[in-house]
């Protein structure tokens, strides 16, 4: 059986991209990792064990696709805009 682990995410701000898709997807940092801005990675966790984790690339312009369903997602993403 397949098990997943983490889901990698190249972005340009680690810190930022974690505090966003924590508020959508109601992951939680780990207490015992949390996120601070200018670490090297951010890190989200579902109550599964599964990771979000969000590495920094020099090129932000490189598109990705995250397809989620989440129940918070709507609110989320109108409070973004």
């Amino acid at each position: 059986m397949l098990t997943i682990r983490s889901i990698t995410v190249d972005c340009a701000d680690p810190y930022r991209q974690a505090l966003f898709w924590s508020e959508v997807t109601g992951w939680r940092e780990d207490p015992d990792d949390p996120n601070h801005p200018g670490d090297p990675e951010g890190r989200i966790v579902d109550d599964h064990g599964i990771n979000l984790l969000f590495i920094p690339v020099p090129d932000s312009t490189t598109t990705g696709f995250l397809s989620l369903t989440a129940p918070k997602a709507q609110a989320a993403l109108r409070a973004s805009h």
